[in-house]
């Protein structure tokens, strides 16, 4: 188990085991939703980045494993896949003539 999971804010080492990471999952996991679904404004979307978040951050854990503070590297990633999504977005509609 995680030591340190508190409720208000979670401060999480790098998960070791896979139920480490789903602790990470469970204990963060609605707070990044939210986030996604601030910046990007529909719900199927947030939780789309939040999953290939979570996917991208199990499949790269050996290289992340030196990071300190895992719920900040979380929202920076969850922040830089929404911006990724919203200039896809833009360039899509700026594509379509008006």
């Amino acid at each position: 188990m995680i030591t340190g999971v508190a409720a208000a804010e979670p401060v999480l080492l790098w998960p070791q085991t896979v139920a480490d990471f789903d602790a990470l999952i469970e204990a963060t996991q609605h707070r990044l939703i939210q986030y996604a679904y601030s910046r990007l404004h529909t719900l199927a979307d947030a939780e789309d980045v939040v999953q290939d978040v979570y996917v991208q951050a199990y499949r790269d854990r050996e290289r992340h494993r030196k990071v300190d503070q895992v719920v900040p590297f979380l929202f920076r990633m969850v922040a830089n896949r929404c911006t990724d999504l919203l200039r896809r977005r833009a360039r899509v509609a700026s594509s379509y003539p008006q």
